[in-house]
C-alpha cells in the first residue's frame, strides 16, 4: 500500500507491503456433495477471504502507518513519542520503527492531475417513481461520517438525497427510516450500537438490496474519535475541538475493553445477518489514500450499478473522489491521519497489544 506525505511541495512514498490475508483451507467435499454445494463453499471462501483482507488492511494500518509520515524533516515518532510511562501516542508506536527522510525518495504529487479535473456525468432528472432498493451502509460511529456518506453517494449517482440516514426524519418530505419522497441508494446506520428494535434489518429484507456496504476503520482512531464526537454532541465541547488529553486517557483506561467489545460486536452482528451478504468493505484508511481511494469509490459505483442505480462513468470516478473528499482534507489526513490537531490519542503498551490481538482475531 502506498502511503503518501506532503512536504515542501512533494508527496513522499512510504513502505510498500502486501496486505496480510488469512489463508483459509475450507476443504472440499466434491466427491460427497453436489456440485451446487461445492459452488456455495467456493463462494463462502471468497467472502471470508475478502473480509480477512479488509481486516488485514486495518492490521497493516494499525502497525505501520504513522511512523512513515515526516514532520519538518524528522520522523513523526520523534514528535509524538512524548507520552508518560509506557504510553505511546496514537498507532505510530506499535512497531517501534521509524523511516529516516533520507531513505524515502520523493515522488510527484498524486493529486496534481486532479486539480482541474472535470466530470462528464449528467444525472437523469429526478422521478417520484423508481424500482430500485437501497443498500444498507452500516459503520461504527465516527467511521464514515454522514456528511461524507451523502456527498459520496450524490456524486456517484447524481441523486440529491441518495445517501440517507436511518435516524433522520422529515414530515415535509415524508421521510422516515430512509424511505421518503426521493429515491434512496444507501441507508447509513450504526446498528446494533443504536439498536433498530423491531425494525431489525432482517425484518426489512423485502425493502432493501441483498448486499450491504460495511464501513471499517482502525479502532485505535475510531474509538477516541467516537468519544470526542459524543463530547461535542452531548457535553458542550465546541465543534472541531478535542477533549483534553488527560480526559481521553481516563476514559480509555476505564472503558477501552467495553468500547472494543462493542466495536467487534458491531462487525459480528452484520456478518451474521441471515438475509444479506456483504457487497464490499469500505475501509476508511483506503478511502483517504491517493491510490486506493479512487479504486474504493470505483468498487462502490460498481456495486450501486449492480443494484440498478444509474452511476457516473468509470472515467469520472477519480474526479468524484477528489471533489468529495477535497484536497485540503486529503492533505490534512496525510499530515496526521486524525481529525483533531491537539494530540494523537495514545495507548499503553498493554492496550496496544489488546488492540492488535483483537484485530488478529477478526482476521482469522
Amino acid at each position: 500500500a502506498a502511503i503518501a506525505n506532503r512536504q515542501s511541495g512533494q508527496w513522499r512514498g512510504g513502505d510498500h507491503r502486501r496486505t496480510p490475508q488469512s489463508i483459509l483451507d475450507m476443504g472440499t467435499e466434491a466427491e460427497e456433495k453436489s456440485a451446487a454445494l461445492s459452488a456455495e463453499k467456493r463462494h463462502l471462501r471468497v467472502r471470508v477471504t475478502v473480509f480477512a483482507a479488509a481486516v488485514g488492511a486495518l492490521l497493516l494500518t494499525h502497525h505501520e502507518t504513522h511512523d512513515l509520515w515526516m514532520n519538518n524533516g524528522a520522523t513523526i515518532s520523534n514528535t509524538y513519542r512524548q507520552g508518560t510511562g509506557d504510553e505511546g501516542h496514537g498507532i505510530a508506536n506499535l512497531e517501534g520503527f521509524a523511516v529516516d527522510s533520507a531513505m524515502v525518495a520523493p515522488v510527484p504529487d498524486p493529486l496534481s492531475h486532479l486539480e482541474n479535473c472535470t466530470i462528464s456525468f449528467q444525472p437523469l432528472p429526478g422521478s417520484d417513481k423508481w424500482t430500485t432498493k437501497p443498500l444498507w451502509f452500516p459503520s461504527h460511529p465516527n467511521t464514515i461520517e454522514d456528511s461524507l456518506h451523502r456527498k459520496l453517494i450524490s456524486g456517484i449517482t447524481g441523486l440529491s438525497a441518495g445517501g440517507k440516514s436511518f435516524y433522520a426524519s422529515s414530515k415535509a418530505m415524508k421521510l422516515k427510516q430512509c424511505a421518503g419522497q426521493t429515491e434512496t441508494a444507501t441507508c447509513s446506520n450504526v446498528h446494533p450500537i443504536v439498536d433498530m428494535g423491531n425494525k431489525h434489518p432482517d425484518t426489512r429484507a423485502d425493502m432493501f438490496f441483498t448486499k450491504y456496504i460495511l464501513g471499517l476503520r482502525n479502532p485505535a482512531t475510531t474509538l477516541p474519535a467516537f468519544h470526542n464526537g459524543k463530547a461535542i454532541k452531548y457535553h458542550g465541547l465546541c465543534d472541531g475541538c478535542q477533549v483534553p488529553e488527560n480526559e481521553w486517557r481516563k476514559h480509555r483506561d476505564e472503558w477501552l475493553t467495553d468500547m472494543l467489545k462493542e466495536w467487534t460486536n458491531f462487525i459480528a452482528t452484520w456478518k451474521k445477518m441471515k438475509k444479506y451478504k456483504v457487497g464490499m468493505y469500505m475501509v476508511y484508511e483506503h478511502l483517504f489514500d491517493p491510490i486506493k481511494g479512487p479504486a474504493t469509490v470505483q468498487r462502490l459505483a460498481s456495486l450501486l450499478r449492480d443494484a440498478g442505480f444509474a452511476t457516473a462513468p468509470d472515467n469520472d470516478i477519480p474526479c468524484i473522489w477528489h471533489r468529495t473528499l477535497g484536497e485540503d482534507t486529503l492533505k490534512a489526513y496525510h499530515r496526521r491521519a486524525y481529525e483533531y490537531e491537539d494530540y494523537i490519542p495514545g495507548y499503553t503498551a498493554t492496550q496496544r497489544d489488546m488492540l492488535s490481538e483483537q484485530l488478529n482475531i477478526l482476521g482469522e
